[in-house]
């Protein structure tokens, strides 16, 4: 799908992308992972034919984005951060001006954009303007843009930004759909809209691709909980121990004497919280704390991030 990617990127003597290289497959959901000023935009607009490399090739179904530019563009749908959408156009009218620049038959526009508005839960806006429509809308409308003439390769820059939870929740579930049938890549500096949804990750630092990571299964179906309680260390363990739901623990230091904290790893949809106020009472021992903390893979990042660090600081 995506093949040979090597990409260098240079802005006058800032180094935005060094060396990138990967390949991807149709069926996956990758998350594109960076600080701000990583160079994950800059990686999209290239592979979506908005800008050039300045080194280095990327096949996108054998066209080479560069060289042949027109051809790979036809197989890909780009979102960028700020859709590109006419606030004085309808929705309907934005979609059918969408079909014509993807030489979509006029004849076939009108079931396509009936097709991409019930996927995309759009249809009760087609007759309004885009100016009018909330930021929830138009990041739907900008994804039904970007999936007009049905591309296999869809690229979601900062897809979920401004979205409240709702509206991300929807559109998180909107988008594992689409990664059933084709490629879908998505970038964002908050590694929690990634967590238990991508399948693998891409990890970007300063222009470099410093992790690919393929997420197992088992990693997105769990979820990491902070417990502070009023009971010794070894009561803990053993109240712990005795509870299903929660699959691993670990302590970690307590701010106060007399608290003992842990971190419990358990199954995504699992009744943690009540299991363990049950049992806690039970032993008359206060739950003083219980939160969720950064998931897996932030602190997978995180810990590359900072042996990243280390190492260019020994070669300084």
């Amino acid at each position: 799908m995506l093949k040979e990617v090597q990409l260098s990127k240079t802005y006058g003597v800032k180094q935005a992308l060094c060396g990138v290289s990967f390949e991807l497959d149709a069926g996956e959901l990758v998350g594109l992972i960076g600080q701000n000023g990583a160079g994950k935009s800059t990686l999209l607009r290239i592979l979506a034919g908005r800008l050039a490399p300045s080194r280095g090739q990327a096949l996108v179904r054998g066209h080479d984005v560069l060289w042949e530019p027109e051809a790979a563009r036809q197989h890909v749908g780009y979102l960028p951060e700020k859709p590109a959408l006419y606030d004085e156009m309808t929705v309907r009218a934005q979609l059918e001006f969408a079909c014509a620049l993807r030489q979509v038959d006029s004849a076939d526009a009108g079931p396509h954009i009936a097709e991409l508005a019930e996927r995309t839960g759009i249809g009760d806006v087609l007759g309004r303007r885009v100016g009018n429509l909330s930021k929830g809308y138009r990041q739907r409308v900008g994804l039904a843009v970007a999936l007009t003439g049905n591309p296999e390769i869809v690229l979601l820059d900062e897809p979920t930004n401004g979205l409240d939870p709702v509206q991300i929740q929807e559109f998180r579930a909107l988008v594992a759909s689409l990664a059933k049938e084709r490629l879908v890549i998505l970038s964002t500096h908050i590694l929690r809209d990634l967590d238990g949804f991508c399948t693998r990750a891409l990890m970007l630092h300063e222009g470099r691709l410093i992790r690919d990571l393929h997420v197992r299964e088992e990693e997105q179906a769990v979820r990491v909980l902070r417990a502070n309680m009023a009971l010794g260390r070894d009561a803990a363990a053993a109240l712990l121990k005795a509870l299903p739901s929660v699959e691993r623990f670990e302590f970690v230091q307590s701010a106060s004497p007399g608290i003992t904290a842990a971190l419990l790893t358990c199954g995504r949809e699992a009744p943690v919280e009540r299991a363990l106020f049950h049992a806690l009472a039970q032993a008359d021992a206060p739950l003083l704390a219980l939160y969720p903390v950064r998931s897996e893979l932030e602190e997978l990042f995180l810990q590359t991030v900072s042996g990243d660090r280390a190492k260019g600081n020994a070669k300084d």
